[in-house]
């Protein structure tokens, strides 16, 4: 065991485990990330390339189990993380890991990472835009894209206007009192509002969530409008969360 995490053999367990069947069971249906994948994956939605911005120590295991025949782009600016985040990496097949901030610029800048003590301190780091980065690697799109850099979203946007082009899914992070400009953000990009998962909650008040935006493209496919293909009243065809 490496610093007290659990072996490689146990870890890819774990994911073969999560991966599990895919259903459309509406009793497995949640307002969580794998609990709309698994829909979407089922709609058709096969991203080429999922870019998992803001890895954190234990990177978005979800998006790793729905999504295995495509490539990972895993990216993170924070060194104090790599051991976790090779151990991740080492679990999924094809994989690709970016020590750097995603934002609208590249170069050098200086951004607020989380310490050992859990509060956060300035550092410099390399910066470097998606549609740099993509340019770079030569990835085969479409594109996946989660975003979760504790505010700093809207510059991973702006540095990704050629990639969103490609994309067909966008799940960001937002605090509640950011949910209607990140709304306005991917609109103005080409996406519409698919869901909305992951709520975390403070003392019984809604902090934030995540929203998951399908490009409008395939927002508009009947593949993922289902009522579009039914006739009215959808009779015991809805799901209460």
């Amino acid at each position: 065991m490496l610093g007290g995490m659990a072996p490689l053999s146990r870890l890819k367990d774990a994911l073969a485990q999560m991966r599990g069947p895919r259903t459309n069971d509406a009793t497995r249906r949640g307002a969580t990330k794998r609990g709309t994948l698994d829909p979407l994956f089922a709609c058709g939605l096969r991203p080429g390339v999922v870019i998992d911005v803001g890895v954190h120590r234990e990177g978005t295991p979800d998006l790793y189990a729905v999504f295995t025949d495509a490539h990972h782009v895993l990216i993170e600016p924070c060194r104090d993380f790599e051991e976790d985040i090779t151990r991740v990496a080492s679990a999924i097949e094809r994989v690709d890991v970016v020590w750097a901030a995603a934002s609208d610029t590249d170069g050098r800048g200086v951004v607020y990472l989380p310490t050992e003590r859990g509060t956060c301190a300035a550092r410099e780091v390399d910066l470097i835009t998606l549609d740099t980065l993509c340019r770079e690697g030569q990835w085969e799109p479409p594109y996946l894209l989660k975003i979760d850099v504790d505010g700093a979203e809207p510059q991973v946007v702006a540095g990704a206007q050629e990639v969103l082009r490609s994309t067909q899914c966008v799940i960001i992070e937002a605090a509640m009192r950011e949910v209607a400009e990140r709304c306005r953000l991917l609109d103005e990009a080409g996406f519409l509002l698919w869901d909305i998962v992951d709520p975390l909650y403070y003392e019984e008040r809604l902090w934030q969530v995540d929203l998951v935006f399908l490009n409008k493209v395939c927002a508009d496919d009947p593949a993922f409008t289902p009522w579009s293909r039914a006739s009215w009243p959808l009779e015991g065809t809805w799901t209460h969360l």
